[in-house]
């Protein structure tokens, strides 16, 4: 995705309530399947907390925010093995 200048990011103007219920309309117009309301209601729970963890995102790496995992190589004493671990890192700028 290409950001422009002076342009708020898709997010800001999704509407995740009606992009979730044009959705399950969908479904249920091309199985004849209605979901019952409380997997309605764990749906769109779901779908919220995904666009506000993106929106989140956004913002963190907005703000500069430095903390964060990377990728650690690590090769054993011998020199055989190779492995690769998620590590915590700060950044010393922060």
């Amino acid at each position: 995705m290409v950001a422009r200048l002076g342009k708020a990011p898709w997010f800001e103007s999704f509407d995740v309530d009606a992009e979730v219920e044009e959705l399950l309309a969908h479904i249920v117009r091309c199985t004849g399947f209605a979901l019952p309301e409380r997997q309605r209601d764990v749906i769109m729970t779901h779908a919220r907390s995904k666009l506000d963890r993106t929106r989140q995102a956004y913002l963190d790496a907005k703000a500069g925010v430095c903390s964060g995992s990377v990728l650690n190589p690590t090769l054993s004493k011998t020199g055989r093995s190779f492995s690769i671990q998620r590590t915590a890192v700060q950044s010393p700028t922060c």
